[in-house]
């Protein structure tokens, strides 16, 4: 019996030694896997602002305080003020999101600019390219005409690119695509190497300024459409506020001499 309760015993220890093992193993792994996933997380940041080469100087240090460290303290502060979660949990939906949102007017507006920046690029290559101009100096003469300074730098390093690896639009490409996520910028850069290929390379760049026409045109009318409603808004709250304003003491009154009538 005695020999029985000491084997149970060391069966005992040896399953708790073994487990004990395994739960700091799985712990350290599991700490291991999420600071792996926090620096991936940062260097992601990272290259997304460098990429946009930090919009309104938002580097990644302002970038994680406003985020994370701005909308606490406000979280904290406004529970602290107003003893309830409602109003604190907006402001720190709105706070978290700021930087977010930054990211993305900027990348919107930056689409109108690159519209506007290929439709110069493209008709001076057509104009080149028609006068017997060899591709790679239609593309440098082309990148003189842009004014945006984040395209010229990435496309005069296209251009180098180009030349440097013996003539090639891909590897040159894929290098400008990555700076900008952009469908009118991939369909400029997807037509010059197609067409390359196939010869026809003004003919093609014809093809997609009409496009690039188009969607132009459709942005415009997206953006028109978008002010209107927003003025028709703004123009249907103003309305209510002042009906608010001039009637509400008219209609008190009315109900205060319809009371004393009735009373």
């Amino acid at each position: 019996m005695l020999l029985l309760i000491i084997i149970f015993n060391l069966i005992t220890i040896l399953t708790v030694h073994i487990r004990g093992k395994q739960i700091l193993s799985n712990k350290k792994r599991n700490i291991y896997r999420t600071t792996n996933c926090i620096k991936e997380y940062f260097v992601k940041i990272e290259s997304k602002l460098s990429n946009l080469n930090y919009p309104y100087k938002l580097t990644k240090k302002k970038y994680l305080i406003i985020k994370y460290l701005c909308s606490t303290i406000i979280f904290l502060i406004s529970f602290i003020n107003y003893k309830t979660l409602k109003v604190p949990l907006i402001l720190f939906i709105v706070v978290f999101l700021i930087p977010d949102y930054l990211i993305y007017s900027f990348v919107r507006k930056e689409k109108q600019i690159l519209i506007g920046e290929l439709n110069g690029i493209v008709s001076s290559l057509i104009l080149s390219l028609s006068a017997f101009s060899p591709l790679s100096n239609s593309l440098e003469i082309a990148g003189k005409s842009i004014r945006h300074k984040r395209l010229k730098d990435a496309y005069v390093a296209f251009t180098k690119i180009y030349v440097m690896n013996g003539y090639n639009l891909k590897d040159a490409s894929r290098i400008l695509k990555q700076k900008f996520n952009s469908y009118e910028l991939t369909l400029f850069l997807t037509t010059l190497i197609q067409s390359e290929n196939e010869g026809e390379i003004i003919e093609s760049l014809e093809r997609y300024k009409e496009v690039l026409e188009i969607n132009y045109f459709k942005y415009l009318k997206r953006k028109g459409a978008i002010k209107v409603l927003y003025v028709t808004l703004g123009t249907v709250v103003a309305l209510i506020n002042l009906v608010l304003v001039v009637m509400y003491p008219i209609i008190m009154q009315v109900f205060n001499n319809l009371q004393l009538i009735f009373a």
